[in-house]
């Protein structure tokens, strides 16, 4: 089997100009990782994940991309709130780093708003064309929580856009998100045939139950 660092080749693998902070020198290594890669804690790992009946599949999934044991770098991880996906994408981007691949973390509100931070710029800013290439070039892309923002057809327009250039290059992309597919392909066919594509990509359902319900009762 070919495993996904063949497709690492055709990105830089210097940090992204995505990631604005400046990381103060007397940041540990890890506290300037976690900054760089939009994570507020390195406890999300695949060790301290909590396996409940359902969550198989997708931690499977997951620990595979993270570890490079898969040749499909397209992963779209969907199911009810609570139930661990964000700690899994959070583990993928640990282990990359790890391996010594770079990626950022993103909620799907988060790199909307960067992209309309680009409609009015000065010259010489990143625009939101400028924004796009960024995001269309990352080494990894790792999008959560989508659907939960107030979406619009630009949003999903340039998210397009996005998955496309990725899916023509096998760049490593990875969506969370609560939505059903029937309703996620309601807003983009596109994007759901992307990450339906089987040679590509792996569309897994996390069936797992809320976390947070079950502390409760």
């Amino acid at each position: 089997m070919e495993h996904i660092s063949k497709y690492l080749a055709n990105f830089p693998t210097e940090t992204s100009t995505m990631s604005a902070e400046v990381l103060e020198p007397e940041l540990t290594k890890e506290q300037r990782f976690m900054t760089g890669a939009g994570l507020s804690t390195l406890d999300h790992t695949f060790n301290s994940f909590k396996h409940v009946e359902g969550t198989e599949k997708a931690y499977r999934a997951a620990r595979n991309l993270g570890n490079g044991h898969t040749d499909k770098p397209f992963l779209l991880l969907y199911g009810g709130v609570g139930n661990g996906k964000t700690h899994l994408v959070e583990a993928i981007i640990i282990e990359l780093g790890r391996r010594g691949i770079w990626a950022r973390y993103w909620t799907a509100a988060a790199m909307f708003d960067f992209l309309k931070a680009g409609i009015q710029v000065e010259h010489g800013h990143p625009d939101v064309a400028d924004r796009i290439e960024q995001l269309c070039r990352a080494q990894v892309l790792v999008l959560d929580d989508l659907g939960v923002e107030k979406d619009t057809d630009w949003q999903w327009s340039n998210l397009e856009r996005i998955v496309d250039y990725r899916y023509r290059f096998r760049s490593i992309t990875i969506v969370a998100t609560n939505m059903d597919i029937d309703d996620l392909e309601k807003k983009s066919e596109r994007i759901v045939s992307r990450f339906s594509d089987k040679d590509v990509a792996q569309l897994v359902l996390n069936k797992g139950n809320d976390y947070r319900q079950r502390r409760i009762t």
